[in-house]
């Protein structure tokens, strides 16, 4: 069996970079994920790219132009289901005797802040 030897010092030394670049990839439509050719985009909401066929109501399935397009996280509604999805759910979950509104650690402290203000000013005009 033969010893194996150190391969001698190469002098590789990688091919220069050509001037040719790849094309980038074509988008994909939000709504079906395949790629948009640019005969087929159309511009829908925040400068997202969709076709042509793809601009309808997630809910209803109705086709959109830009007056009744509404858009949630590149998801497009008309503007009754968007109602009806969003809205009407917020309104009630929010609106209920139940819910008394959201309380953050800085309002709280800064409600205390002008609690004892308030009692400070009330101790001095006594005095």
């Amino acid at each position: 069996m033969s010893q194996l030897m150190a391969p001698p010092e190469s002098s590789w030394v990688p091919p220069p970079r050509s001037k040719w670049a790849v094309a980038p990839a074509s988008p994909r439509c939000p709504a079906c994920r395949t790629p948009i050719y640019p005969a087929e985009v159309v511009i829908a909401a925040h400068h997202t790219p969709f076709h042509k066929w793809c601009i309808k109501c997630r809910r209803c399935k109705k086709p959109l132009t830009p007056a009744t397009l509404n858009e949630h996280m590149k998801k497009l509604y008309c503007h009754n289901c968007y109602k009806h999805v969003f809205m009407v759910k917020d309104y009630q979950q929010y609106s209920s005797e139940e819910f008394h509104g959201l309380e953050a650690e800085e309002d709280k402290a800064e409600l205390a802040r002008a609690e004892r203000k308030e009692a400070e000013r009330k101790k001095r005009r006594k005095v």
